[in-house]
This record gives structure tokens, sequence and C-alpha cells, in this order.
């Protein structure tokens, strides 16, 4: 009988191998997914180039000769054609470039001893391959924009599409809702997470690692997300069939793009960083802690500044028109970039630790940590700090509303470049962001030998706590953003 045993285990063993090599294609299998990731990479970098080459550096002076162009460009048009798909296939791109890099993210971390799933407390389905699935949806919307732009320039190949050249994005929508929804292995976490993040200020236990985490994340995607707003309107309202790109009192315009306090857009740029700035209230309530709590609140508020500067003035606002709310504003985004900066260097990612610190101030000497579950030196801590500080900067343009600077002469394609770029910047950024945040959560959780007095010397480790009740504290940081907003509007003509 334990001979039989024996032969039953072979030979199921046996078979089992026998079918998976017989099956058609691994989905796990590394092959598999580096081909996919490398037709990906190859495709987005060569639809990057061309969108930036052909068409941001450009501007409005290029022209595809099948898509319909006012016959003039007054000061009524505020986008022509081209601008209004290309922002469309921008809006996409970055947030299929999020999904690859959760996809990335989520392994690199399972590789060097993290586990997201247990620090954020939440479900992740361990048998799925996201990088292949992330890689596909890459090479989908590639597929589309290249059958756009040859379409829209006449190209004889693509004749037949030449009158249908304006329904491309929205196939291309289609086809990346019906994939993500049936083939998408996070899909239902999502929706679950941002509802419970929207309720955790009034929950009975209040926001957790996960309800911030989720509205964060949220925070990186605003300007991709109101560019997909803008073109899910732009379809659905039916201003497709009579495009002559975007004027000003059309419906699309004024209830995403236009600067006003009530429209769609102004609610996405604002939405996930009021929900963080209550978050961090409700917590600081909870567990009566100024810090960390109350002054990452700060941070929040700081951001929730840049962009209601940029709404209070319906024109745009350069340094020759409005030289002081021109350069008060600039000093709003400065505060704000370097802030979050040290926030992020100090409290996410404990990567300085210092003699003393005051709040997420080091103090007296400090040097970078240099243990760690990816690097056990301090220099590639360092290069992941100064990245860090370039694309913050890069993040405070995802804050501004559409149009609300004005640059002028040689500095407007620079500009253009800019705008263009930080979406996506903002994406990567906040991918390292996740890495390093996940690594110190892990070695906080873990306080491997050697790290527990490495740990007690993070620069912003303690706590600050207040002796009775933080409402004092919210009431004067709600007071303070009031405050803020009615000097805003007192200073708009300034």
């Amino acid at each position: 009988g334990f001979q039989k045993s024996i032969d039953r285990e072979g030979c199921e063993v046996l078979m089992t191998k026998t079918c998976l090599d017989q099956s058609p294609q691994n989905e796990d299998d590394p092959a598999h997914t580096s081909f996919w990731m490398g037709a990906a990479c190859a495709c987005a970098v060569y639809t990057f180039w061309n969108m930036v080459a052909h068409q941001v550096i450009l501007g409005r002076e290029l022209e595809h000769n099948c898509l319909p162009r006012p016959d003039t460009l007054s000061g009524d048009v505020e986008l022509t054609p081209e601008e209004e798909y290309l922002s469309m296939f921008k809006g996409t791109f970055c947030l299929i470039l999020w999904s690859v890099c959760w996809a990335m993210i989520v392994q690199f971390c399972q590789q060097i001893g993290c586990n997201p799933a247990a620090i954020l407390q939440i479900n992740l389905r361990p048998d799925c391959s996201r990088i292949t699935s992330a890689a596909k949806s890459v090479i989908i919307i590639c597929f589309f924009r290249y059958i756009f732009v040859h379409t829209t320039d006449c190209l004889p190949e693509f004749e037949g599409l030449q009158r249908l050249a304006g329904w491309i994005p929205f196939v291309m929508f289609l086809c990346l809702l019906v994939y993500h929804v049936g083939f998408q292995c996070d899909k239902g976490h999502v929706c679950k997470l941002i509802l419970k993040g929207i309720a955790s200020p009034i929950s009975g236990a209040g926001p957790d690692s996960a309800d911030s985490f989720a509205f964060n994340i949220l925070s990186s995607m605003t300007k991709p997300l109101v560019d997909v707003a803008f073109g899910a309107c732009f379809y659905v309202s039916g201003e497709v069939i009579e495009d002559n790109g975007v004027l000003k009192g059309e419906f699309c315009y004024e209830a995403v793009l236009a600067k006003h306090w009530y429209n769609l857009g102004t609610f996405i740029l604002c939405f996930p960083n009021a929900m963080r700035l209550a978050q961090c209230m409700r917590s600081a309530y909870t567990s009566k802690k100024r810090h960390p709590h109350l002054t990452n609140a700060v941070k929040y508020m700081a951001n929730l500044l840049v962009t209601l500067f940029g709404i209070i003035h319906t024109q745009e606002v350069n340094a020759e028109n409005y030289p002081v709310f021109f350069w008060c504003w600039l000093a709003i985004m400065a505060f704000s970039a370097l802030y979050a900066f040290v926030w992020d260097t100090t409290m996410d990612w404990g990567m300085i630790l210092a003699d003393d610190s005051c709040l997420c101030f080091p103090r007296g000497s400090f040097r970078c940590r240099r243990d760690g579950l990816i690097w056990e030196s301090s220099w590639p801590y360092g290069v992941a700090i100064v990245l860090n500080l370039i694309g913050r900067f890069f993040f405070i343009v995802t804050l501004l509303p559409y149009n609300s600077i004005a640059l002028e002469g040689g500095n407007e394609p620079i500009y253009n470049v800019v705008k263009f770029v930080a979406p996506g910047v903002e994406v990567c950024r906040r991918s390292m962001w996740c890495v390093f945040m996940f690594e110190y959560k892990q070695l906080q959780k873990d306080q491997l030998p050697g790290m527990s007095r490495g740990m007690s010397r993070v620069a912003g480790s303690k706590d600050w706590l207040a002796s009775s009740s933080t409402r004092k504290e919210i009431a004067i940081i709600i007071a303070l953003l009031s405050a803020s907003i009615i000097v805003i509007w007192a200073t708009r003509e300034l």
C-alpha cells in the first residue's frame, strides 16, 4: 500500500506537469511577462516621444489635415482639436502608467521581504499576473494612438477611418474599460478603498493606513482624472459631432476645465487633498497627537491653497499683470513642495537619522539611513531623496487649474513640455514613494536586529501629544484655511 501511494502521488505530479507543459502559456512565466513588458516599453517610448516631439512642442501650430479646425484661433478657442484629443490620450496614458507601476511595486516589495497587503491591511490576490495585464493595457492605448495620428494625418492606408477619426479615443476608452473590468486583478478593491476612505473621517474606527494610502494615490492622479473626465463629457454630451475645438461657454469647458468653484474639474483637483486633510484632523482628534497628524494636515492645506489660488482669477496670471498675487502664489507653491519633500524624507521614508528633531525637521547632526531592505549603503537613498525633491515641484504643476499661469515668448514651449510630462513624472515619483514607504513600514514592523536603535533616531519619530482635546487646534487649522481663502479673494486684483 505504501508503494502504491508513492506511485499514485508520482503519477499525479507527472500528470500535473504534463498538463502545465501542454497549456497554451502560463501567465506567471517570467519569459511571458518579459515579452509583454518589453513590447509595452517599446510602444510607450515611441508613443511618448511622438506626442512630445510631434505635438507638445509645436503647440497650436500643429494641424492635422483630417481634423476640423477653426478658421481663426481667437481668444474664445481654449483648445484646438489636436490639443483636446491629446489631453484625453495623456490622461489615459498616466492612469495606465500607474497600473504598471503598482504591479511592479507589489512584485518588487514581495521580493525584498515587504508585504504591502499586510501593511495596508487589504487583500491582494497572490495568483494574479498584474504586470502582464498592465503591459497589455499600455499596448492597447499605444495602438489606438498610432491609429489616431495616422488617420488624422490623412494617410491613404487609413482613409476609411477618416470620417470617424474623432471617435477613435472613445473606442479606446471602451476597450480599456472592458479589459480592466474583465481581466484586472485589483478592480474590486479600488472602489471599496475609495468609499471606505470617504467614510473614514466620520466612521467609528477612524482612518487607517489603507484609507490614507488610497487618497495619497488619488492626490497624484488629479490631472489625469480631469483629462479623462473631460473626454467622457466630450463624448456623452455629443460635442464630438460638431467639433471645432474647445470654446469658452461650451458645456464641457465650463463643466470641467473652466476656473469655477463649483465645476467637476475643481472638485477633482481639491477632493483628494481635502479628504486627507479631514482624515488627519480626525486622527488627531482621536489620538490627541498634534504631531504627526496636525502637522501632516498642514501639508494638505498648502496643496489646497495652491489650487484655490488658481481658481480665483478667471484670466491667466503672470508677473506683469498681477505681480503681488503671482509672487505670493509662487511662494505658497515653494512652501508646499518643500514641506511635502521634508515630510516624505523624514516621516514617510524614515531616511534621516538625527540627534534630535523638531516635528518633522531634524536638529543637530544628522545623516542618511544606511540600513534597509533594498540597499545597505546610504548613497542610493540620497539619490532617491534628490529625485523626490525634483518630482515634488512637478507635483505642484498637477495642482494648478487649467491655463492658470501664462508664460510668453521662448518660455512657452518649455512650459508646455513641463505641463505635459508633469502628471507622468508625478506617477513615477509616487511609485518611488510607495516603495520606500513600504520598506520603512516593514522595518518598523519587524524591528530587525541592529535596527531598533536606528529607528528610535529617525527624525520626526517623536509624538507631540496634547494634554486635552485637540478641538482647538483643529478649529485653528479650519480658521487658517478660511482666512487664507478670504485673503486670496481680497488680493486677486493685485
